[in-house]
């Protein structure tokens, strides 16, 4: 995948996120996807996540800990 394709899966997950689409993020999102977080003993959606089944378990901790109440992507960019 070149970095235009990579550009533009993450702007579709990013658009997913905002549409409150989780099962769109993780059909964008290989088998062995690792979703990789700071640790914290504070935050229940914290910490590193292996495999579809628990980033989809992170987005639902997420969704109970917090409301979104505004999401806007700002300035973004990509290298190779």
């Amino acid at each position: 995948m070149d970095t235009k394709q990579t550009k533009q899966v993450v702007m579709q997950a990013y658009q997913c996120y905002k549409d409150h689409n989780i099962k769109g993020i993780l059909a964008l999102t290989d088998d062995k996807v690792e979703w990789i977080g700071p640790e914290s003993d504070y935050i229940p959606f914290a910490g590193s996540h292996h495999g579809k089944d628990q980033v989809a378990h992170f987005f639902s901790k997420l969704e109970q800990a917090q409301d979104v109440l505004k999401f806007e992507l700002g300035k973004y960019g990509a290298r190779r």
